[in-house]
């Protein structure tokens, strides 16, 4: 038998219950919440997509993003009839209409402002409202900062200028400088950096500490590293920034937040490693966000995710980390190491995306240690020989497997390297072992690969992996193994990108077309056959 309309009203009630007072929407309850709904028999599914739209509560906006999910599910033709009758409706409030028309704009519909200004009873009052929640929400929510970015980089010329004016014009204080601190960082222009940095230098909020210590560490002494270091040590010297106060507010800023969980890889052949930062919240919710590094370029890149389940936590690291192993280590540490990757990165006036400066708010609270970066990956690592044991440990590492040079900008020693050797004549190939023993002395090199040893071990040594530890960071200091393992680099990278233009030519613009004649392509074979003969055979691989 049917349900009547206040049976069905009843059982729906019943049945989303449970997602009221969600912190974290959940996948898997909402598909069998709509796999529910869906299993009452002759339901009308426009009816209860209304019902789901009335009892959205926008003071709970996962709950209500999570009912106007399933509505969309049930009714997906009229789902946008019904949002838009709520909005003529005189009956709703303003803030819940700011939140339809948010929800219609994500699924791509567009509003003039004078329909946005119809719709409303004050525009200007219900605008400024939701544009003070968005604030308050982005001093916690890394996802907020980045939509007004987004927002931002995405607009031309005038309407950013606009954006910035608006904002300033509306809003003061820590709200304010929250939304310029990643702004200030990012923005590719000098006249928006030091628009910037006269708001912040008015507004004397220490959420503008960081960005500020980061712009007056830039490499060249120009107007805004100028202007930058001025106005933090005369906010250093008022007594405005002092540790305690700092940490204070900051403490009490991410106050709801468990201590953060960080985890590091090992690095890769291009000294590339990526460090994982998870917290959770008083009320189980996770924030989980990836940082991509280079050792000597410091982070550029880096994502993250808000307000998830301890579910999809989860199941997002097992992804992430499906063919890499990850090492646990002090978030203290953690911080420390970014902090200093980001100066060097800053200070050789590389881009770093603004996604880093919104998402390294959660680690804002913790001190970091009293060491520089590499006292840190050296602490408590023991030296010792490197006997055949150790060696065999090193030779054998899945670690390393990768280690090898590419040919590129970011490696000028292993590309000039190759360069000369695709200068040799046919006749003159045995010339390749004088000039990887030529190159292999090189510095810059030489201390490449040590730093990658440096955090190799760290990451050892961090998860109680000791013998693996002493053993890749004693290398470093024996002389003749060090030389004959930068040689192996060497080779192994010679052999890879012989091997890598050997494959047929691809049309246009591919991928390998680069040296893309035949004559080098012949040549690329030449090194390979001697590659072979010299390097691979004669060491019974």
């Amino acid at each position: 038998m049917s349900l009547n309309k206040l049976q069905i009203k009843a059982k729906i009630f019943e049945i989303i219950n449970p997602l009221r007072n969600l912190d974290a929407i959940d996948d898997r309850i909402i598909s069998k919440v709509i796999k529910e709904i869906k299993s009452i028999k002759d339901a009308d599914f426009e009816f209860i997509a209304r019902i789901l739209i009335k009892e959205a509560d926008i003071k709970t906006t996962k709950s209500a993003g999570a009912f106007l999910y399933i509505a969309e599910n049930l009714a997906p033709e009229s789902f946008v009839e019904l949002i838009l009758n709520e909005l003529n409706s005189n009956k709703i409030p303003d803030e819940k209409k700011m939140f339809f028309l948010n929800i219609l704009s994500g699924l791509g519909i567009k509003f003039n402002p004078e329909d946005i200004n119809s719709y409303l009873k004050n525009p200007d009052e219900a605008i400024n409202n939701e544009t003070s929640r968005f604030l308050e929400c982005a001093k916690i929510d890394p996802e907020a900062q980045i939509d007004f970015l987004d927002f931002y980089f995405s607009s031309d010329a005038p309407d950013k200028k606009e954006l910035i004016n608006s904002v300033v014009r509306d809003f003061e204080g820590d709200r304010l400088i929250n939304i310029l601190s990643p702004l200030v960082l990012s923005a590719d222009d000098k006249e928006t950096v030091e628009f910037c940095l006269n708001i912040m230098e008015k507004q004397k909020s220490l959420l503008s500490y960081k960005p500020l210590k980061y712009l007056s560490s830039l490499k060249s002494a120009g107007k805004i590293q100028k202007k930058a270091f001025k106005i933090l040590q005369k906010m250093q010297m008022s007594g405005f920034y002092t540790k305690n106060k700092l940490y204070s507010f900051y403490k009490e800023l991410l106050k709801d937040f468990e201590a953060p969980t960080a985890a590091i890889t090992t690095p890769d052949g291009n000294s590339n490693f990526s460090v994982l930062i998870s917290r959770k919240t008083l009320k189980g919710t996770c924030f989980l966000f990836f940082i991509a590094i280079n050792i000597e370029l410091g982070p550029f890149s880096c994502f993250g995710f808000s307000s998830l389940t301890e579910n999809d936590h989860d199941t997002i690291i097992k992804r992430f980390f499906t063919s890499k192993e990850r090492f646990f280590i002090p978030a203290n540490e953690a911080k420390t190491i970014l902090y200093e990757l980001t100066l060097k990165r800053i200070s050789l006036n590389k881009i770093i995306p603004y996604e880093y400066f919104c998402w390294e708010r959660l680690l804002d609270d913790i001190e970091p240690v009293d060491k520089s970066l590499y006292e840190i990956l050296e602490n408590n690592i023991k030296k010792t020989k490197t006997d055949e044991k150790n060696k065999n440990l090193i030779e054998n590492s899945p670690y390393i497997e990768n280690w090898f040079f590419r040919y590129s900008k970011n490696s000028p020693y292993f590309s000039n390297l190759m360069d000369e050797i695709l200068k040799l004549k046919d006749d003159e190939i045995y010339k390749t072992n004088s000039l990887v023993e030529e190159f292999s002395n090189n510095e810059i090199l030489q201390e490449n690969i040590k730093n990658r040893l440096k955090f190799l071990a760290y990451c050892f040594n961090s998860n109680n992996k000791k013998e693996l530890a002493s053993a890749f960071y004693s290398l470093i200091f024996d002389e003749n193994e060090f030389k004959n393992f930068v040689k192996n680099i060497l080779k192994r990278s010679v052999y890879e990108f012989a091997l890598m233009l050997n494959l047929p030519k691809k049309e246009e613009n591919g991928l390998f077309n680069k040296p893309e004649n035949k004559k080098e392509n012949k040549k690329a074979k030449v090194i390979i056959n001697f590659v072979e003969k010299e390097w691979i055979e004669k060491n019974g691989n």
